[in-house]
């Protein structure tokens, strides 16, 4: 019933922020300040430092960039990469069972391919975010000689990665702008004022092509949407 799905999420929500505490003990135990040193011994600059380099043998900082690698990067792209892919598959082949001769039909499996363009977007925005951030730790900290390699390119590099994690929060709206033709109607209707007035409007018919019927074959055999002047809009699915 209700209240054990609310149990449940609450569970839920208690438990994520467990584990993150869990995960986060490490470097809130381990992390210390940690001179940096030229040749003669004279000291350059001091940085805080989240890796205790004497834990697990000075193979912990390794071992922390390996598997923030794999759980944070390969693990979640692998698992987004494959049910994105499954629901573009889904779409596309949905095209097929589609009636052609029947009003509209052209227009919705134009929509469909759309989407599954969309979904895969989304993986590829992913994958290009967090690519160059991880591609760095995994050269400083498992090449021997990263400190002699390091180079302005690599430190600028560095900065470049460090910002992509934080443009990915917002490049899903942007990616969704140029390929989503109702997104960026609907999104140029709210920033741009036609005739002095701010224009807000998006058809239902535009928000049935464009995002609902695409999604169809995940939703069921039928469904009906009611239009504000009463009259249903009806589309018969092929359930995936």
């Amino acid at each position: 019933g209700g209240r054990r799905a609310t149990r449940i999420t609450i569970c839920t929500a208690v438990g994520i922020w467990v584990l993150a505490f869990i995960c986060a003990i490490p470097a809130l135990i381990g992390s210390h300040i940690k001179e940096i040193r030229d040749d003669d011994d004279v000291l350059r600059f001091e940085v805080c430092y989240p890796f205790p380099e004497e834990w697990l043998d000075y193979q912990y900082p390794k071992v922390m960039v390996m598997a923030r690698f794999l759980v944070l990067y390969i693990i979640p792209l692998t698992i987004i990469f494959g049910f994105y892919l499954s629901m573009a598959i889904s779409l596309i082949t949905s095209t097929r069972n589609v009636p052609g001769e029947l009003q509209g039909m052209h227009r919705q499996i134009r929509a469909r391919k759309k989407v599954a363009v969309t979904v895969l977007v989304f993986v590829a925005v992913f994958a290009i975010c967090f690519a160059p951030f991880h591609a760095f730790m995994l050269f400083f900290y498992f090449n021997d000689q990263s400190q002699e390699l390091y180079s302005p390119f690599w430190h600028y590099f560095r900065i470049f990665g460090f910002c992509l994690c934080y443009i990915n929060s917002c490049a899903n709206p942007v990616a969704l702008y140029f390929v989503s033709g109702a997104f960026r109607k609907h999104f140029n209707s709210l920033q741009f004022v036609e005739n002095g007035a701010l224009n807000t409007h998006l058809s239902i018919e535009d928000v049935l092509q464009e995002v609902v019927v695409p999604f169809a074959p995940f939703i069921g055999n039928q469904f009906i949407l009611m239009h504000d002047n009463a009259r249903p809009y009806t589309w018969r699915g092929v359930t995936s």
